[in-house]
């Protein structure tokens, strides 16, 4: 009885060393030294694989000293067992050791989904190399690349160029699921003038307009074309349509209500590929492609699930990691268990504009699976989104791997501590296993710690030194903009603290194994080096700063640009295809620019003196001249030279322009609102938001420095944002002085937790203590709209005389019960407070 107990916990606690995991597996005694010259295993076929929920792929591996013999039920179950008997001979060397493993896949579809619309596009090595690592190490079985516009089109040549017509290679076991955006995310293609007589807004079509149709008509055969083989599904996304109804399409959702118009374009885009693919399939003899979609929206309201084909497929995703998703799932799950409707759950690699963030997807991979597989779901996507145009797939293979391992057999237990001891646990031996599989891959000793390297970067996400310096924009906020908090102490010992983790982790890191980890810690230290800059310049500008520092700084920070360009780039065409190349090149080139005209740059301010609005102009280094104009003409060196501040006394747009030695110019230009408010703030009495440098607007006094803020951007800088909190601020004009109006402008965005006010309020004093209320002016604002919405909300016919005014703006208060974020704190976002 003993010697049974030790036999059966070893069984349980023996690793195999293969990804997926096995479903069972009993360890017996003995090893199998497997022949060189063997090329095949004998293998039998039986009527079913005893406890194997997918009979399709099931197999039966039975290993002793003797040989080793498989089992299956169906030609698909030999492919599985034939795949995981020659890895268990790599991952052995020739000796395995003796088992018998009983296993199938949990999901009958197990698969990943690669953005190529935004920027990268893998180019055909780089496909077969997925090929290779997903289909044959890891036993996903379809691929899934998201195309809004990618695909070359002859009836509509000017969105895409012809070399991007799919050209993907065909293998029966390796499913390419067609896929087309046919809803919103259209930016790419309804930014191109043409197009716009089937737009709704800039994000979405217009389904009002048949015009929509014959688009979509020819873009799906397009699609099907490029999928030149049968495929057996048919991705047509239509998610995240949040601002349907707000542009050229409003008229016709107010008049039949937004679910019903999204349920419409989805019959009709249903029925499109039923056409479409009728046609084709009188020429192929092929089957037609079920549909897929994701299912955000009607899973939001799941009445519209009745609305739409019983045969529908929807795409259940989060890329959060919760402890449950079973909420989610629940109107999918119920609708399948009714009428039979196949549904899907999709996870993500986490790795939005950054190296994918381990702990996040661990998480929100292994429970999803989880939770899809305990509720039915047919198979699981996991995601490679790219945001930025700049995310690389060669990121994600352990992330990749790991979807592979929780699709083929994810956790069970439902028990939160339990299964956060099986997550534990299964990760452990995952990562084990994954290093031995990389260190056989690339032959070297150092990739036995990939996973604790990969480990090492991605915790820097969560680093307070390193924060958003993870993302990639970081690198690109502009290095001459000066705000609170980018350039004080505080910076410094970030950008010190910063640089030590960095080296720290550089110090574990072999840049051979894990390439794409240590350019993003490269690019990290860039950044720091950038804010370290930025903190020096703004030291020279207040005059208490070391310029010749400054210039050194500026060289060396520019040399390193240059390197960080060419290792991305290097990585770049390993993997991509050179369409967008370009485009990460300019950003490269942008911030070299940036160093190599700083100290060309003209800076304005203002100033009150007397009651008069002066203007200052300089350079970094103040040694250069500087010509500039007032009405609008583009200053030349015949243009009137700087000597001084000098005043203003009506709103204008001030142009300038420095040369250096070799005569090139540098131009700036800034437009100033004269009012008479401009420059007399006295006291800011709430708090504005740091939550990014740029919601400041520039300091407490953006309120009254006559800078107005972009139509369409929050986050340019010179709009200052208050999440949660009033806009209280005071301003001291001198002396008495007649007021007739104050107005502000507010930008809303309401999905982006921005509101416009509801009310603003004005007080008087006669001694800048004691405040008397003297209006309050309301207003009511509509937040369902979608999009940057500007408002200029006034309070006019004041009549006021007085030396000392604050206004007061309350917070509109919470979203709104209808908002995906519900009872979460909102956002004020003022430019400019106009004092006439």
């Amino acid at each position: 009885m003993l010697g049974l107990i030790i036999a059966t916990a070893t069984a349980q606690n023996f690793n195999t060393r293969l990804i997926p995991t096995p479903q069972e597996v009993v360890k017996t005694e003995g090893v199998y030294k497997v022949p060189e010259d063997l090329h095949n295993i004998p293998t039998d076929t039986v009527e079913a694989i005893v406890g194997a929920r997918n009979q399709k792929e099931a197999y039966r591996l039975v290993i002793t000293p003797k040989g080793a013999k498989l089992y299956f039920a169906h030609p698909e179950g030999a492919v599985q067992g034939r795949k995981n008997f020659w890895k268990l001979k790599k991952l052995w060397n020739g000796e395995i050791p003796c088992m018998e493993i009983t296993d199938w896949p949990a999901y009958d579809w197990r698969g990943f989904l690669d953005d190529i619309s935004r920027g990268p596009i893998p180019n055909e090595a780089f496909r077969n190399r997925q090929y290779r690592e997903l289909y044959c190490n890891f036993n996903l079985n379809f691929a899934n690349y998201y195309t809004e516009h990618a695909l070359y089109n002859p009836q509509y040549p000017d969105i895409v160029p012809t070399d991007y017509n799919g050209g993907w290679s065909y293998n029966q076991a390796w499913i390419r699921m067609a896929n087309l955006q046919c809803f919103a995310h259209f930016e790419k293609t309804l930014r191109i003038p043409f197009y716009q007589n089937i737009m709704d807004t800039r994000y979405n079509v217009d389904p009002s307009n048949e015009a929509t149709y014959d688009f979509l008509r020819s873009q799906i055969e397009n699609t099907l074309k490029a999928y030149y083989h049968w495929t057996p599904f048919f991705n047509i996304n239509c998610d995240e349509t949040e601002s349907l109804g707000s542009g050229h399409a409003s008229q016709y959702v107010n008049s039949v209500g937004a679910d019903e118009a999204y349920c419409r374009h989805i019959n009709r885009v249903y029925d499109l590929i039923q056409e479409c693919a009728q046609r084709r399939n009188d020429t192929l003899k092929g089957a037609k492609p079920e549909v897929l979609m994701w299912g955000d929206i009607v899973g939001k309201n799941p009445k519209m699930l009745k609305e739409l084909p019983r045969d529908m497929n929807y795409i259940v995703w989060s890329y959060v990691a919760q402890e449950s998703y079973a909420s989610m799932i629940e109107p999918f799950r119920n609708l399948h268990f009714e009428q039979g409707t196949q549904f899907w759950v999709a996870p993500g690699v986490s790795h939005w504009s950054s190296i994918p963030q381990v702990h996040n997807y661990i998480q929100n991979i292994a429970y999803l699976a989880r939770d899809g597989y305990l509720a039915g779901a047919r198979g699981l996507m996991n995601t490679a989104w790219d945001d930025s145009g700049e995310s690389l797939f060669g990121d994600c293979w352990h992330a990749m791997a790991w979807g592979a391992e929780m699709a083929w057999n994810p956790i069970k237990n439902t028990d939160p501590e339990k299964a956060r001891q099986e997550l534990a646990e299964r990760e452990r031996l995952f990562n084990e296993n994954y290093n031995r599989w990389m260190e056989l891959q690339t032959g070297r000793e150092e990739a036995a710690f990939t996973t604790e390297m990969i480990y090492h970067v991605g915790d820097l996400a969560g680093n307070k030194w390193i924060g958003d310096w993870f993302n990639t924009g970081a690198l690109m906020q502009p290095l001459m903009e000066f705000y609170p908090a980018n350039v004080g102490d505080a910076m410094l010992q970030r950008c010190d603290s910063a640089d030590r983790i960095v080296h720290e982790v550089l110090n574990h890191l072999d840049s051979f194994t894990v390439p794409h980890f240590a350019y993003a810690c490269h690019r990290i230290l860039c950044v720091s080096e950038k804010s370290r800059l930025r903190a020096m310049m703004y030291a020279v500008l207040q005059g208490n700063g070391d310029a010749s520092e400054v210039k050194k700084s500026m060289q060396l920070y520019f040399e390193h640009l240059r390197q960080l360009k060419l290792e991305y780039l290097r990585l770049w065409d390993e993997e991509c295809t050179t369409y967008s190349r370009e485009i990460i090149c300019d950003r490269y080139d942008h911030l070299g620019y940036e160093v190599l005209e700083a100290d060309r740059k003209v800076f304005v301010s203002t100033q009150e003196k007397d009651g008069t609005a002066l203007v200052s102009l300089r350079t970094l280094f103040n040694d250069r001249p500087i010509y500039y104009t007032l009405d609008g003409r583009q200053p030349t060196q015949g243009a009137t030279l700087y000597n001084g501040a000098f005043p203003i006394r009506q709103s204008c747009t001030i142009k300038a322009v420095s040369y250096n030695q070799w005569n090139e110019p540098a131009y700036s230009e800034q437009y100033l609102l004269c009012h008479k408010g401009m420059g007399h703030f006295k006291r800011l009495n709430s708090q504005y938001s740091t939550f990014r440098p740029t919601y400041s607007g520039g300091g407490d006094e953006a309120l009254c420095d006559g800078v107005l803020g972009s139509d369409n951007n929050y986050a340019d800088g010179h709009w200052q944002g208050y999440w949660g909190n009033d806009i209280d601020i005071e301003l001291d004009l001198r002396q008495k002085t007649e007021v007739n109006s104050i107005s502000m402008r507010f930008l809303q965005n309401t999905f982006d937790w921005i509101l416009a006010p509801k009310a603003i309020e004005v007080y008087t004093s006669k001694d800048g203590v004691h405040w008397n209320l003297v209006r309050t002016e309301s207003f009511a604002p509509e937040y369902r709209h979608s999009g940057n919405i500007l408002h200029t909300d006034a309070v006019r016919n004041l009549n006021l005389k007085t030396r000392y005014l604050r206004v007061v703006v309350p917070n509109p208060g919470p979203l709104p019960e209808w908002h995906g974020s519900k009872g979460q704190p909102s956002y004020l976002f003022c430019d400019e407070l106009v004092v006439e």
